[in-house]
């Protein structure tokens, strides 16, 4: 693919407030990057005669947006497009999966649970957070953990301590929405070499917009500013080598055009392609040569004759999902019992090298729901259409990401 652009995305700390294309962001290399102010017009009143010219229309208000089409490489914009495209944030992640320690020296850290992680926004741009165990902190006979998001560890983003053979329960600290809990040992030295990968996110979707995220397009003669926006529909589709594309649609509220500032280059690891795609349904696994599903939220946009939209919302409770595969001739698993109206569990998965991004959808109501049965030398395209759930009782989708 020949990049047409490269675009940052950016986490915002809240609405109203536009990240910094100096601050912390990600890159992602663009066969298709489109932001645009999208005004809409109306006639003057008193100028509908065929004798008037048709120019002189009013700006009554706009609706900003972009369209991203890239390769799913990498892993932080993938991270990102997820967390917003779920309106929520990362569910607990626990040490023994989601977190890898390294520099903890005597054992005296353990059971590590942490709420909230989102990557590059309380952690390092490259998912590590910095962390120093402080010896006799606050007092004789506790100890007291400290996590930082850069190396310097002068962004605090939690902070917690305990006496000796306690469970530490760790706070956000300066906003940054990290929490969790830790137990200790017997500590008897301040350690400040302790750092903390993480390895797997794991966005929970939420009923409403709780993050907004910054756009940046940079054309290099100006610098194009999305910002107040939110993920309305997310794309996912492999080509004829299984190469995993990504397109989203991300209405905005502020539209903005700078002096270009942007760094338009990514590195080399952000080039990778996520490929390999398989879905199982009802626990019968088949791979697609080529396999596309959509995930998309009634996001309604404002418009108004103020300067920009005053928000965006989200209304109703569903998303939509549709699978659309070709299977090989390999695939000769039947899956025939699919009726109009049933509840079925069907599950996605991209995956490259140690990486790899699942969608696991545990409760549909499923329109169709057989894949084929395939002869020798046929190719199937298969339709498979589901609504899911989101109830109180029912998390309607479950997504991880394997940094």
């Amino acid at each position: 693919m020949a990049p047409l652009a490269v675009v940052g995305l950016a986490h915002q700390a809240a609405f109203g407030t536009a990240a910094s294309s100096a601050g912390t962001i990600v890159r992602a290399q663009c066969s298709l990057a489109r932001l645009a102010r999208d005004a809409t017009y109306i006639d003057p009143q008193g100028t509908h005669g065929s004798e008037y010219e048709r120019d002189l229309r009013a700006e009554a208000g706009y609706r900003p947006a972009g369209r991203l089409r890239i390769y799913a490489a990498s892993r932080a914009t993938l991270a990102l497009l997820l967390e917003h495209a779920t309106h929520g944030q990362p569910t607990a992640t626990q040490a023994a999966g989601d977190v890898l320690e390294t520099g903890e020296t005597g054992g005296v850290l353990s059971a590590l649970a942490l709420v909230g992680v989102r990557p590059g926004f309380n952690t390092s741009a490259d998912f590590k957070l910095y962390a120093t165990l402080a010896d006799e902190a606050p007092s004789a006979g506790r100890a007291r953990l400290s996590l930082y998001s850069d190396s310097a560890r002068s962004a605090l983003v939690a902070q917690g301590d305990a006496a000796n053979g306690g469970t530490a329960t760790l706070a956000e600290q300066n906003g940054s929405g990290l929490s969790g809990t830790v137990a200790l040992g017997t500590v008897t030295a301040t350690n400040a070499s302790i750092i903390y990968s993480v390895v797997r996110v794991r966005p929970a979707r939420a009923s409403a917009i709780a993050r907004y995220l910054t756009l940046f397009r940079d054309t290099g003669r100006e610098l194009e500013t999305l910002s107040d926006a939110t993920v309305r529909a997310l794309r996912f589709s492999t080509d004829g080598r299984s190469r995993l594309v990504v397109e989203a649609e991300i209405p905005g509220c502020v539209y903005a055009i700078g002096a270009s500032a942007l760094t338009v280059s990514v590195a080399a690891g952000e080039k990778e392609c996520f490929a390999r795609a398989t879905i199982t349904h009802n626990a019968n696994s088949q791979s697609a040569l080529m396999l596309a599903h959509r995930i998309e939220h009634d996001v309604v946009q404002h418009h108004a004759n103020a300067a920009a939209p005053v928000a965006l919302y989200k209304t109703g409770s569903r998303a939509r999902i549709e699978l659309d595969a070709r299977f090989s001739t390999e695939s000769r698993t039947i899956v025939n019992d699919g009726r109009a109206g049933t509840s079925r569990a069907v599950a996605i998965s991209y995956s490259h090298g140690p990486k790899t991004l699942s969608f696991s959808y545990p409760a549909c109501r499923a329109v169709s729901a057989e894949l084929p049965e395939l002869g020798e030398r046929e190719y199937a395209k298969h339709r498979l259409e589901l609504e899911a759930r989101d109830d109180a009782s029912q998390d309607p989708v479950s997504i991880y990401l394997d940094l």
